[in-house]
């Protein structure tokens, strides 16, 4: 019985390869610090995902694969949402920036959220224990 031969040919990936460099976590930083530079005559740009999109020419999909497999992309991403967090709070508090906007992007990308205490009118609550419950 004669042995099947194995072919050792390399596996080709398929699709297109990735665009995908570690000097883009570099490029990264230095968006960061285009946008936050204030200079005489230039517009502010608020750091973002979709800027880092731009910046690369990729689209949003592109970054989140990236983020989820390149380990030193998701700091470097990390540090633009520091840096977005940094800069809206600041346009915020200086009056710099849209505040419906400002809102919106606290709330939605960072988690901040206006809240009302509706359950007590802003008066203390006092919580009585049961007997019962005291000796446990």
């Amino acid at each position: 019985m004669a042995k099947k031969k194995i072919s050792k040919k390399k596996v080709r990936p398929v699709g297109r390869p990735t665009k995908y460099r570690p000097a883009m976590c570099q490029k990264i930083n230095g968006y960061i610090k285009n946008c936050i530079t204030v200079e005489e005559g230039k517009e502010r740009s608020l750091p973002s995902k979709s800027g880092i999109a731009m910046l690369f020419h990729v689209s949003l999909g592109t970054i989140d694969t990236w983020r989820d497999k390149y380990p030193e992309f998701i700091y470097a991403l990390e540090e633009v949402n520091t840096a977005q967090l940094n800069q809206l709070e600041n346009r915020g508090m200086n009056g710099t920036g849209n505040p419906t906007i400002t809102k919106l992007l606290l709330s939605a990308n960072h988690g901040m959220k206006e809240r009302t205490d509706v359950t007590s009118n802003d008066e203390t609550i006092v919580i009585k224990m049961p007997d019962k419950l005291k000796d446990v």
